[in-house]
């Protein structure tokens, strides 16, 4: 991208999405969207000043996505990044008027409903982790169960401190990435009696002690387990305890898992919302319909692993 206009216009727009407390990710994903639309303009119209893009070439834009093959849904997602662009252009005076303001889009239905895992099948792949894993087997069956007893989204249990759980109390302070907030949990036995194991097991480790600013789940060399390594697990377990799908396994799978079994519990749509860190409870129709009631501790819906653990540990002669 050559026009300095553009160039400016982008990085005012990435910076103020970034204030406004996006997780990084998603101001990426917009950013790369509205830079890709840029070029496009620049390349394909040879325009380089924002006062001359016309509502025609955003029309023009999205027809050659779909000339390219893109799927509908990323081409609504590139569209809703563009939404985005032009809002902020006009909000702050760098464009007359919003040129999506007269964009229609329409959202592709989603009839789908979310790909889950029964208890029996999260609580093998955690006693899989457990009782058939390698040096790491206590940091990852309890990263695994966080997720599980959790449904936090990926990032938010591999940022995890120490400081953060509060054993005593058996609740956690977990960080909300999309809207960078803390909400403090009540966590399940389960998922306290996993943790306390690691924890004590990191005792003894120089490179792992649990000082309160460190992070929970950690490589070798102490540093924050990667979002890549989080996910080679969850494959690797759910192979190892016999867990096929049609759909990969992934900590996204265990949040929809979570999210699922609490409405077939009965809790409502915003108790769910309140304990995974739902911004909007309409994301969650998907998994509930509408039924308030008062709030409680949703974990206490979730049944005992512990026998899952005994029946692994029975069969590896522990």
């Amino acid at each position: 991208m050559k026009s300095k206009e553009f160039m400016e216009s982008l990085v005012f727009f990435r910076n103020t999405q970034m204030g406004e407390g996006l997780r990084k990710s998603t101001v990426s994903a917009y950013g790369s969207d509205v830079e890709k639309f840029l070029i496009f303009l620049e390349e394909e119209r040879k325009i380089s000043s924002l006062e001359k893009i016309k509502f025609q070439y955003i029309t023009i834009y999205r027809g050659s996505l779909l000339k390219k093959g893109f799927k509908l849904t990323t081409i609504d997602r590139k569209m809703n990044s563009l939404s985005k662009y032009f809002t902020f252009l006009a909000d702050n005076g760098l464009l007359e008027v919003n040129l999506m303001g007269r964009f229609k889009q329409k959202k592709q239905p989603t009839d789908k409903s979310p790909h889950f895992l029964t208890f029996d099948e999260m609580y093998q792949i955690i006693a899989t982790a457990k009782c058939e894993g390698d040096v790491n087997a206590n940091r990852d069956a309890a990263l695994l169960a966080t997720y599980a007893f959790i449904g936090c989204r990926r990032e938010e249990a591999a940022n995890l401190t120490w400081g953060q759980i509060n054993f005593e109390r058996k609740t956690l302070l977990l960080k909300r990435t999309k809207v960078s907030s803390y909400d403090t949990l009540k966590i399940k036995d389960d998922l306290c009696t996993l943790l306390m194991d690691y924890y004590l097991e990191c005792m003894h480790c120089q490179s792992k002690y649990p000082k309160p600013n460190a992070p929970v789940f950690c490589g070798e060399k102490g540093l924050k387990i990667s979002l890549k390594t989080v996910n080679r697990l969850f494959l690797k377990y759910a192979k190892l305890a016999g867990i096929q799908q049609e759909f990969s396994i992934t900590p996204h799978i265990f949040r929809n898992s979570f999210c699922t079994h609490l409405a077939v519990a009965g809790h409502s749509i915003i108790e769910i919302a309140e304990y995974t860190g739902h911004k909007d409870i309409k994301t969650l129709s998907k998994y509930i319909k509408l039924s308030v009631n008062q709030y409680k501790d949703v974990t206490k819906s979730m049944p005992s692993m512990q026998g899952y653990l005994s029946g692994r540990q029975s069969a590896q002669g522990i």
